[in-house]
């Protein structure tokens, strides 16, 4: 027996390291279990009986379980003239294991001691002891190896039905609140606006968030977001409407992403000379490429709309200029129909829509940022060119007479902005295989038809020199084919064209 108290003072000298300050109500609660397992133990008949080093905390061995395995061995070894023999854990001969583990609820922390039989591990009798939420047990909880432990908030429990009310500031500079996510939580926020306008929700944390947008009324989901705030954090911008009560919920985007977030909810800064589909930016029209740039500045989720009206019937070209990357949709202004959309066909990053207009229709201009992230500043400008004089087409194509070489005469051709294309008629006298090819500085999109059925038989754009397109294709004697080339960001201008059959 010498040994085994010799092992044991070791032991709480060990352990004692990790805790040097002692928890006194939790000291007196081990010595009340101590002396209960104690009479259970007497009354079973135990004979050898050890305290096991497996009481868990979720699914790892924080501090705390060492201090607690601790502060019970010692109490039960401290015990004079027991009956029973306490053991090392792991060696033979143990009839009774002490051990456990422990939660937590919404209120309390509790450890749950059990005895149980090592040959059918039944359980022989089980103690609960239960203990306020305070900071040494939270401490030694919460540090450790393996530990994922983070403590409730404050505000919990929290639900759909027990919301914790957020009161909405006027702009950013608000004082956020602080919250956890635990494992498998969710947190519930309620949300009542005190005028209608551009609300956002974010939370800022170095934890993956999720976040979802709710009618407090009907439980309808209305946003939800995994990514848009910085980092990994959730970030809603929503229209609300005064007095109506929404629910906001934030969670871990996986049951990994615990800890501790900062939620705000304001309304977005009203910026001078908005505009809306009902009050677009009038824009007066140019009839030259030189027209006047209107300069703008994109903030988060802002939409700019500008009203056109084309004073004569022609091809109406639309586009910003700047760094930002941008987004434009020309629609019908009288029925919002969307008539085309564009991201990066002007220069950089910026957008670009040509399309044949009437005189006298009004079109609205939609220019974005291309997320809703992104900001800057940029200029729009729209002017009107003549239309298209159309002297070639499907019905009407250039006739092109193939050369035998690539020393064929080339044939220079204009195309307009927009959506202009030329059609070339080819009819190979022979079987063999056709070189097709642009030349000049434009970057051409060239398409080779069966000019019968007009099936696509192949397409390219970047194979010839530079930014020219070339095909080869092998053809049939006296069968019809089509060409078609067209520019192929729609900016127009000259290139070459020639076509011959290789030997």
């Amino acid at each position: 027996m010498k040994k085994l108290y010799l092992f044991i003072t070791v032991f709480i000298i060990t352990t004692g390291a990790i805790c040097a300050q002692s928890i006194p109500h939790v000291d007196n609660t081990v010595n009340s279990l101590a002396r209960d397992i104690h009479r259970k133990l007497i009354e079973v008949r135990a004979t050898n009986v050890a305290v096991s080093q497996q009481f868990t905390f979720m699914g790892s061995t924080p501090p705390f379980v060492a201090y607690w395995v601790n502060q019970l061995t010692g109490e039960l070894a401290n015990i004079p003239n027991k009956p029973y023999a306490l053991l090392t854990d792991g060696v033979t001969g143990i009839e009774l294991r002490i051990s456990g583990e422990i939660v937590e609820t919404t209120d309390i922390i509790r450890v749950y001691t059990r005895l149980i039989r090592q040959d059918n591990r039944a359980i022989v009798a089980s103690f609960n002891s239960d203990f306020e939420r305070n900071a040494a047990i939270i401490a030694l909880l919460s540090s450790g190896s393996g530990s994922r432990y983070v403590p409730l908030d404050g505000y919990e429990p929290d639900s759909w039905d027990n919301p914790v009310f957020f009161e909405i500031d006027m702009d950013e500079n608000i004082t956020a609140m602080s919250r956890t996510i635990t494992e498998n939580d969710e947190d519930f926020f309620l949300i009542q606006p005190n005028k209608d306008g551009r609300l956002v929700m974010e939370t800022i944390s170095d934890i993956d968030t999720y976040m979802e947008f709710f009618d407090a009324n009907n439980r309808r989901l209305l946003a939800d977001d995994d990514d848009s705030g910085s980092n990994t954090n959730a970030r809603i911008v929503y229209n609300v409407e005064e007095g109506k009560r929404y629910i906001v919920k934030v969670k871990g985007y996986g049951s990994e992403n615990i800890g501790n977030y900062i939620f705000q909810a304001y309304f977005r800064y009203q910026r001078e000379n908005d505009n809306s589909w009902e009050n677009p930016i009038q824009y007066q029209l140019g009839s030259n490429q030189n027209p006047t740039e209107v300069d703008r500045i994109l903030y988060e989720d802002v939409v700019d709309f500008f009203l056109l009206v084309p004073n004569s019937t022609g091809r109406l070209v639309m586009e910003t200029t700047g760094y930002t990357d941008t987004f434009m949709e020309l629609y019908d202004a009288n029925t919002k129909q969307l008539l085309a959309e564009n991201d990066d066909s002007g220069n950089g990053s910026n957008a670009k829509i040509i399309y044949n207009v009437e005189a006298g229709k009004r079109y609205i201009a939609k220019v974005r940022g291309y997320g809703s992230e992104v900001t800057g500043d940029y200029a729009f400008r729209a002017y009107t060119l003549p239309p298209r004089v159309v002297d070639n087409s499907w019905e009407n194509p250039i006739q092109y007479q193939l050369g035998n070489n690539q020393n064929v005469a080339v044939v220079n051709r204009e195309l307009l902005e927009g959506d202009d294309g030329d059609f070339f008629l080819i009819v190979s006298s022979r079987n063999g295989t056709i070189v097709i090819e642009t030349t000049g500085y434009i970057d051409t999109y060239m398409e080779f038809y069966d000019a019968n059925t007009k099936q696509l038989l192949v397409d390219d754009d970047d194979s010839g020199e530079d930014y020219n397109a070339q095909i080869t294709y092998n053809v049939e004697a006296r069968k019809r084919y089509i060409v078609k080339v067209r520019s192929y960001d729609s900016d127009g201008g000259s290139y070459g064209f020639r076509a011959y059959l290789r030997r």
